[in-house]
């Protein structure tokens, strides 16, 4: 939670086990929500990331917009941050992000 507000983090992954052992561990206190969808991974992407407390949405239909649209539909949370499960991105990243995306008044 930052300044009241829940934030979630939606990670569309197709075979990201080896990445996601390697991002997980990092996320931070502030992320209430945690969402894997596993689009037809065959590595153990969502036992991996169950691993890690996410919960994990099983998207069949191919491709990572399909994914991406079914972790929105599933995230709860007041913000909702997306990213890739290789570790492009730093999730240690993602309360500073918020909290500029907060003090800039800014929606999307």
């Amino acid at each position: 939670m930052i300044d009241g507000r829940s934030v979630g983090i939606v990670i569309p992954c197709h075979n990201e086990a080896d990445g996601l052992r390697a991002l997980l561990p990092k996320r931070p206190a502030e992320v209430d929500e945690l969402i894997v969808v596993d689009n037809n991974s065959t590595d153990g992407t969502a036992e991996v990331a169950r691993r890690f407390g996410a919960r994990i949405v099983t998207e069949r239909v191919p491709g990572y917009g399909s994914a991406l649209q079914a972790g929105m539909r599933a995230v709860a949370a007041d913000i909702v941050v997306t990213m890739d499960g290789d570790g492009q991105y730093d999730i240690t990243d993602v309360p500073r992000l918020v909290r500029i995306f907060l003090s800039q008044k800014l929606d999307v």
